[in-house]
């Protein structure tokens, strides 16, 4: 009884502690004046990424208002969706930290001035999403003519008896490309049939394992990386067939003598090695866009 009763005071200790931090961000957001991005299902609305600003909250929800609706549709009473959102922390050097959080629309209304207002269920959690700290760069088998992909792989193992769950390579191009890619993390594009065979309910915060090649120009030498990364956001779009997903670097593998993985934990979640090739993708395609010669 002891025991069920210190594990019961021990959840309302953390229950108390998660909903003080959500009061502390979403404060640092009002005060901030930070922007919300809302993204709706397909069936609710057409519109993607719908922006709207923080006005309020309390125990009993969220307000926020959206400009660019022109008038208050009841039909989104009800309907859920994911806010993501950026607050700046304190200090000389103000780190950015992003944040999602899963929602639902309490109730629509049309101020006075016209603008619309939503009323958001209160958060129950804020989970950090994937930092833009980097500028993120189109890929394409020259760039990155290998990619490989493994449920997480923990430390120890014989990487070359492990299968790979999606292989990306000039001879199998079809499971999976890899849409763009920063130093932070990258987003994969895999089509729903392969989606449902291989990776059926994927869900934020599922790790997974990545191999692949990278190449900064023609004729120069490839470089290899191993990393774990933590799967932030998904988006299955029905019209495309396809499944976006995007992840965020957490670990950077090499193997040991012994041909064995070895993970070290990345502080600021960047392989900094990898940062050269972007920079250099980026002015390619920078020079390309503008012709530069």
């Amino acid at each position: 009884m002891c025991a069920l009763w210190n594990s019961d005071k021990q959840k309302a200790a953390v229950d108390k502690r998660a909903r003080r931090f959500i009061s502390e961000t979403l404060t640092d957001a009002l005060d901030q004046r930070a922007k919300f991005r809302l993204t709706f299902a397909d069936s609710t609305t057409s519109l993607k990424d719908i922006s709207a600003s923080l006005t309020g909250f309390n125990s009993g929800g969220v307000l926020v208002e959206v400009s660019s609706l022109r008038k208050a549709s009841q039909a989104f009473v009800g309907a859920a969706v994911s806010v993501y959102f950026r607050v700046r922390g304190g200090g000389e050097t103000p780190a950015e930290n992003f944040y999602t959080f899963n929602s639902s629309v309490r109730a629509v209304k049309m101020q006075e001035n016209g603008v619309v207002t939503f009323a958001l269920s209160l958060p129950t959690e804020l989970t950090p999403a994937q930092q833009r700290r980097s500028v993120r760069v189109a890929v394409d088998m020259e760039r990155m003519p290998m990619f490989m992909a493994w449920r997480e792989l923990p430390a120890g193992t014989d990487i070359t008896a492990a299968p790979a769950l999606l292989t990306c390579t000039p001879q199998r191009q079809g499971q999976l490309k890899v849409n763009n890619i920063s130093s932070y993390g990258l987003r994969l594009i895999v089509p729903n049939a392969v989606m449902s065979e291989v990776l059926p309910r994927q869900e934020p915060g599922a790790v997974f394992t990545f191999y692949f090649k990278v190449v900064a120009e023609e004729d120069t030498p490839a470089k290899a990386f191993l990393a774990n990364a933590v799967l932030r956001n998904v988006f299955s779009d029905p019209q495309t067939g396809e499944t976006a997903l995007g992840f965020e670097f957490v670990a950077e593998g090499r193997l040991n003598k012994q041909r064995r993985l070895v993970w070290t934990q990345l502080a600021t979640n960047e392989l900094p090695d990898l940062s050269p090739f972007i920079f250099k993708w980026n002015l390619l395609d920078f020079y390309r866009e503008k012709r530069v010669d």
